[in-house]
């Protein structure tokens, strides 16, 4: 079972709110679906223990901000699975982890941000040249048991 997925639009974040991250297109899927009102979650079909893995484009503009992204289980905050990431004005970075959990069948996983300041971002570039483009969010999912 895997999961391969992208966003390929940009996302703003509202200040001192908790945003799931949406995905908009599926590389490759075997026992696994997006679901949820902007495909938020990784739903699966089979149960196991899985290895969920991202990477976010991060964008701060005018301000300084502290990023947080954590995963959900089920619509509910994974315990002890949130980083922080420190950006000044006018900054990007790259937000890249994973983290394994049992799920059963029928569960969901998702990836949450939220920013302390306004003009925070989750940047989209479309290809240029040789060079493809670059989604706001990748998250690929695998069993590992």
């Amino acid at each position: 079972n895997y999961g391969s997925y992208y966003n390929t639009s940009s996302i703003s974040l509202t200040a001192n709110t908790s945003q799931s991250l949406g995905l908009t297109s599926v590389a490759q899927q075997t026992g696994f679906a997006l679901s949820g009102s902007s495909n938020e979650q990784i739903k699966a079909t089979n149960a196991g223990t899985y290895n969920l893995q991202f990477s976010a484009q991060v964008e701060q503009g005018a301000n300084s901000a502290n990023i947080y992204i954590w995963f959900k289980k089920n619509g509910t905050n994974i315990a002890d699975s949130a980083t922080k990431l420190s950006l000044g004005s006018n900054s990007s970075t790259v937000a890249a982890w994973n983290f394994i959990e049992t799920l059963a069948a029928n569960d969901t996983l998702e990836i949450v941000a939220q920013s302390d300041a306004n003009n925070t971002s989750l940047g989209y570039s479309a290809a240029s040249g040789n060079i493809p483009s670059i989604p706001s969010v990748i998250a690929t999912i695998t069993q590992v048991k």
